[in-house]
């Protein structure tokens, strides 16, 4: 067999080498028993954020690629080709410090513990389907590949790895690569991705022209960019590809005289080219996928009609729209790259001296453009939802049945958490569609949370405190700061101690008088 290799893509982004080098005997039985799995052995690399994340030891030698056969990895990426750029919500919530979906599955191989046997069952199914869609080892079959993973994050693609050990891996064999992960441009993936495979298979097909298999591949290829992958990739965006068709009859049975919301919001049934992802206009399902999986449709229809009373076609610009910028989390602590933030929109806001005063939050958000509304979800779980887009106006929801917002200072605290959201959470069309809970990104909350503490206690509120009652020693004063701040007792606790007001034994001491 002719040698082939070709690599596509930009290494400082995300790059895929895939080689053909032909059959290397004595492996293993397999290439004994089909002719196209003995002619894709070769090797593949992998590059993102400008690492090589094939680059491994072996036998004491750095190798670069990893040699393997080569179909596996193909038949993966063509099979899951929806689920890896469309879905985004983990198997099971995040906890502190998964800011990644390598990170979660990594911290979650085994299931909590207080489980009945049905529920293990429940959540090791869970967790297995999850990562046989999402991780690069799923397509090993055998073979000693790298720990990647990939999922949809927003209006982006998220590539994580780490190197937790191989089951079944040699000591003399280990990848290079510590736990990390990049958030890129979904076509800087799918699309060098999808050509490359699209060339391999074309070489392939010359070796054994008379291949069924290899002419089923490639016409599976060929059809990933048609138009009629769009429905099923909205579904794997709103979380729920199984309910998704049944929902949206529902809602079309609601609102029936809104065909033109429903289509740019939900459907986006008439992409304007071919296209390999969805991305852009079709981002109200985004806004599903942060949710419980187990949603109810009166939940749905709920916040489905919040988004269609939003509609507006070509909306005049807001002010908040003028302050927006998507930011980066990457090489940041949430909450540290959140004060900042919040700091620098006070400032640009000219607020009068905060600290003589509460900074009037509603007021604020009227005068950005932003729309608030109060709604009732049987999700608990779920604070509040931040959505906005060329078409759509700039929304904050506030769940009311959400224990944090049963207090002035609870909704207070939402709606500054639910403004960092549609400041810098938006993607580079300028649209958000995110409901705050356990099943969001954990780092986007945490920036958010921090974010909400900084713009409602600015430190020169706490220093002018500081100046009239002294320092913070006690949970009393906590309490009463915070009541004159109109916040929650545990995150002004919280931001006291981040902004070193509070030291850590202190706050220890304060916070196991609260129990």
């Amino acid at each position: 067999m002719t040698s082939w290799k070709m690599r596509l893509g930009d290494p400082n982004l995300f790059a895929m080498q895939l080689e053909l080098t032909g059959t290397v005997p004595g492996v293993d039985g397999k290439a004994q028993h089909s002719a196209e799995y003995a002619a894709s052995w070769g090797s593949f690399q992998l590059w993102a954020g400008g690492l090589n994340l094939c680059s491994h030891y072996e036998m004491g030698e750095q190798l670069e690629a990893v040699h393997w056969y080569l179909l596996p990895l193909i038949e993966w990426w063509i099979e899951n080709w929806d689920p890896v750029f469309h879905e985004a919500r983990l198997p099971h919530p995040a906890r502190a410090g998964e800011y990644s979906a390598w990170a979660f599955l990594h911290q979650n191989f085994l299931p909590p513990p207080n489980l009945d046997e049905e529920q293990e069952a429940d959540w090791l199914d869970t967790w297995q389907a999850w990562w046989q869609r999402h991780s690069l080892q799923a397509a090993r079959d055998g073979g000693l590949f790298p720990e990647v993973v990939i999922r949809r994050w927003q209006d982006q693609v998220e590539v994580s790895w780490g190197n937790s050990g191989l089951v079944g891996a040699p000591e003399h064999y280990r990848f290079l690569g510590a736990s990390d992960f990049v958030r890129l441009p979904l076509k800087a993936v799918a699309s060098p991705v999808h050509e490359l495979l699209g060339h391999t298979l074309k070489h392939l097909r010359k070796q054994l022209p008379q291949s069924r298999r290899l002419q089923e591949l490639d016409d599976r290829l060929g059809r990933l960019p048609a138009p009629s992958s769009q429905a099923v990739r909205v579904g794997w965006l709103s979380g729920l590809p199984e309910r998704w068709p049944s929902l949206m009859s529902e809602l079309a049975k609601v609102r029936p005289n809104h065909p033109e919301a429903l289509d740019e919001l939900f459907l986006q049934t008439a992409p304007p080219q071919p296209s390999l992802v969805v991305e852009g206009a079709c981002h109200a399902p985004m806004m599903f996928g942060s949710l419980a999986p187990e949603i109810d449709s009166t939940d749905f229809l709920t916040i489905a009609n919040l988004q269609i009373d939003a509609f507006e076609k070509q909306r005049q610009p807001s002010k908040v729209d003028a302050l927006a910028r998507p930011h980066s989390l990457a090489g940041h602590l949430p909450w540290q790259l959140a004060y900042d933030l919040a700091i620098d929109l006070l400032e640009r806001l000219q607020l009068p001296d905060a600290a003589e005063q509460p900074i009037n939050l509603e007021r604020i958000l009227s005068e950005l453009g932003i729309e608030t509304r109060d709604t009732e979800l049987s999700d608990r779980a779920t604070r509040g939802l931040a959505f906005v887009g060329p078409d759509q106006r700039p929304t904050i929801a506030v769940n009311s049945m959400h224990p944090a917002n049963g207090s002035p200072g609870g909704r207070r605290f939402t709606l500054a958490h639910e403004l960092c959201h549609l400041l810098f959470d938006r993607d580079q069309a300028q649209q958000l569609a995110l409901a705050s809970g356990p099943w969001t990104s954990l780092d986007v909350e945490q920036r958010a949370n921090a974010f909400a503490a900084m713009v409602l206690i600015p430190p020169v509120t706490i220093q002018a405190w500081i100046e009239r009652a002294g320092p913070f020693e006690t949970k009393n004063q906590v309490i009463e700061f915070a009541r004159q701040q109109r916040v929650g007792v545990r995150a002004a606790l919280e931001h006291l101690t981040n902004l070193r007001f509070i030291n850590e034994t202190q706050r220890q001491i304060i916070d196991e008088e609260f129990v």
